[in-house]
């Protein structure tokens, strides 16, 4: 029978209405005993997630300012667009022109507005990092944790079994398209180069050799918090670290098994 009058029974009601708000991420305040609780995971994750929103809202509004400046610039671009398809405009602006050899392409204005989309990346990339971090970290904790169920848990009944492979897929699926998607990016302010290496010697002045040295050596590119950078080979690096979590799982499951 439950003691009424000890303190963790007479805190169980109170601390579940503060998790309500976000406070104390564990789980079973209502149970028995405290030997019954434990930490929930997903629950800090959804604290950390909130700590770090609040800190980006001012943050957020310096922002808009930004981009408000750069679209009064750039007036051409559509205002729904994202990052990579204002790269996107930029590189077929200088497609077309290579077309006409050149004749109507103004350097200075090319190279300037690629500089404003690129202090735009990474004003971006500055406000934004932590949580970009956070988020492939919830990512990769829960592929894991999918896996290492899936291994060492036997599921009974076709539900189950559905059940995982979905919410498996899922994830997989959730971390390829945000990988492809932010890694746009770097891809689209690069795929400009061959053009300027075609320009003719009469047309190359010297605002197209910076145009050059600037889209060849600026790295562009979002990244979690500079731990790492979101490009198509981080995908691949992901893909491999998570094959190898899962070799070193079954070999440990083998070993035990002896």
């Amino acid at each position: 029978m439950i003691n009424q009058e000890n303190f963790y029974t007479a805190m169980g009601p109170t601390i579940k209405v503060a998790q309500y708000f976000g406070i104390l991420p564990i789980t079973g305040v209502l149970k028995q005993s405290p030997r019954l609780i434990s930490a929930n995971v997903f629950f800090g994750n959804a604290i950390m997630s909130l700590i770090l929103f609040l800190r980006f809202s001012p943050k957020w509004i310096k922002l808009l300012k930004k981009w408000e400046e750069m679209e009064n610039i750039l007036n051409s671009f559509d205002i729904s667009t994202g990052l990579a398809d204002r790269y996107a405009w930029l590189n077929k602006s200088i497609k077309n022109s290579s077309r006409r050899k050149f004749q109507v392409l103004y350097w200075y204005q090319i190279r300037k507005n690629y500089a404003i989309l690129s202090d735009l990346v990474k004003q971006t990339n500055d406000d934004l990092s932590a949580l970009i971090f956070l988020s492939y970290y919830t990512n990769l904790y829960f592929i894991c944790l999918q896996l290492f169920q899936g291994i060492t848990i036997q599921r009974n009944g076709g539900l189950n079994k559905i059940y995982f492979f979905v919410s498996f897929c899922y994830l997989i699926s959730r971390t390829i398209a945000v990988t492809i998607s932010a890694s746009r990016i770097n891809v689209e302010s690069k795929v400009v180069l061959p053009n300027i290496y075609s320009c003719p010697s009469s047309a190359f002045t010297n605002e197209t050799k910076r145009l050059q040295h600037q889209i060849s050596t600026d790295d562009v590119v979002l990244t979690g918090m500079n731990f790492f950078s979101i490009t198509r080979n981080f995908m691949l690096v992901t893909a491999g670290v998570i094959v190898t979590y899962e070799v070193v799982l079954l070999q440990l499951i083998v070993t035990t098994n002896k």
